[in-house]
């Protein structure tokens, strides 16, 4: 064999002889970081067996519930909304009462509604909410007889919602926004307008209005500009009822709610 070849065989036989480790001295190479350690530090470590000494094993308690005060309601306003509820689950709220004919002869707003369900096309306004009224004149209103006449005649629901932004009158409220009133009893609403102008009602809830026997009307104001509505508390109407009213010749729009409560029999005995 060539001499430039065994060499330098046997010179790393001989270093790999002198520089091998021997005995408990050996050390491994860790199979991830490349460092190297001995053997006595890789000692394998026991499992833990059972419970772990850490865990401490506590019986939770339920909490104790604490008993709360029963709530009283003390306001007067709620203590009659509770009241009415109960007696309408108890023996009912009634029925709204038909219309007679003394009634319907007396109110020509009536008649105009009646007339309306014939020809609800051309004349819904006089019965829905949903139809624009009638284009209010101010000048016809205060000049023509006639067309002063025909308005103050007529209901429209939608009335209540139609006011003058520009104008330089402004709705006032003269009754308080909160009333009540017994089933079978009246209560009246009264607003401030201009001076000898119409204003418009209508209750989303039921309840009837004395002066067209619907649930919405149009009065005219007096020399000083109150306008008066009179709400009767009705059968078959109950709790709160929401109320818009507003003048076609004042700026703004008011708000009121009627209570309506239901007789308590087992007080009046």
């Amino acid at each position: 064999m060539n001499k430039k070849i065994i060499l330098p065989i046997l010179a790393l036989i001989v270093y790999v002889a002198i520089t091998w480790p021997k005995g408990d001295d050996r050390k491994e190479i860790s199979g991830t970081s490349g460092e190297t350690t001995t053997s006595k530090e890789i000692t394998p470590r026991k499992p833990l067996r059972g419970e772990d000494p850490n865990f401490k094993n506590e019986v939770v308690k339920p909490q104790e519930v604490e008993k709360k005060k029963a709530f009283r309601v003390t306001n007067e306003d709620a203590i009659a909304f509770n009241e009415t509820q109960e007696l309408a689950l108890e023996k009912g709220p009634g029925f709204t009462p038909a219309l007679t004919k003394e009634e319907i002869d007396k109110s020509p707003q009536l008649q105009k509604a009646i007339e309306a369900l014939d020809n609800p096309k051309k004349l819904g306004s006089r019965i829905s909410p949903l139809k624009a009224p009638m284009f209010f004149d101010k000048k016809k209103f205060e000049n023509d007889a006639d067309w002063r006449n025909e308005y103050l005649t007529t209901a429209e629901p939608a009335r209540a919602f139609k006011s003058d932004p520009k104008s330089s009158v402004k709705i006032e409220r003269v009754s308080p926004y909160y009333l009540e009133v017994l089933q079978g009893e009246e209560v009246e609403i009264n607003v401030k307008v201009g001076p000898n102008q119409p204003a418009s009602i209508m209750s989303a809830d039921l309840g009837q209005f004395k002066e067209s026997g619907l649930t919405y009307a149009t009065v005219l104001a007096d020399a000083s500009g109150i306008a008066t509505f009179t709400f009767k508390g009705v059968k078959g109407t109950f709790a709160d009822s929401n109320i818009v009213v507003a003048s076609p010749s004042a700026r703004g729009k008011l708000k009121f709610v009627v209570h309506t409560k239901i007789p308590n029999d087992s007080k009046e005995n």
